[in-house]
């Protein structure tokens, strides 16, 4: 390989340098341990029971790596009727995939937050309009639906760790 200090005398000290296609090679792909059928692009699942839990604007996603639940409300649902930590776009629990009870609670405590933010909101927004009948109440999950999850929550990889920066 060239480098500056290669160039010939008087030249600008840039050097042209051509490498050919041989001359780079891709990272080989490692798999994931434990982590059969999750790529590193996704790392956060939307299932569709996922997306049965949440009033219109919101979202709620799993990640995968670090075993933890987000939920989110768009920001152009905004109020002034969010106070505390409902004003947070976002809002995460992590949770031990091997406690039920732990996951459970982490998961409806996002359904709950995010519900709550829908109730205030739903008055002042027309596009957030729900019939009765699919309105849900804050933190309520069926016992069906937890089973459903209970499914995806079984095949988690290891939850990664990271390393603190100092």
């Amino acid at each position: 390989m060239v480098s500056a200090f290669d160039a010939p005398a008087g030249s600008s000290g840039h050097a042209e340098v051509h490498m050919e296609r041989s001359d780079v090679s891709p990272a080989p792909a490692t798999p994931r341990p434990g982590g059969q059928g999750i790529s590193k692009e996704k790392k956060f699942s939307r299932c569709a029971v996922l997306e049965d839990l949440c009033p219109p604007g919101a979202k709620i996603t799993l990640n995968y790596n670090d075993h933890r639940w987000a939920g989110s409300f768009q920001n152009q649902f905004a109020t002034d009727k969010w106070i505390g930590n409902l004003k947070n776009r976002t809002v995460t629990k992590t949770f031990q995939a091997a406690s039920p009870a732990n996951w459970q609670s982490a998961l409806k405590e996002i359904h709950s937050i995010l519900w709550t933010k829908w109730f205030l909101a739903e008055p002042e927004f027309s596009e957030l309009s729900l019939p009765v009948e699919k309105r849900q109440e804050a933190g309520q999950i069926s016992d069906a639906i937890l089973a459903e999850l209970q499914v995806v929550i079984d095949k988690l990889p290891d939850k990664k760790s990271y390393q603190k920066r100092s």
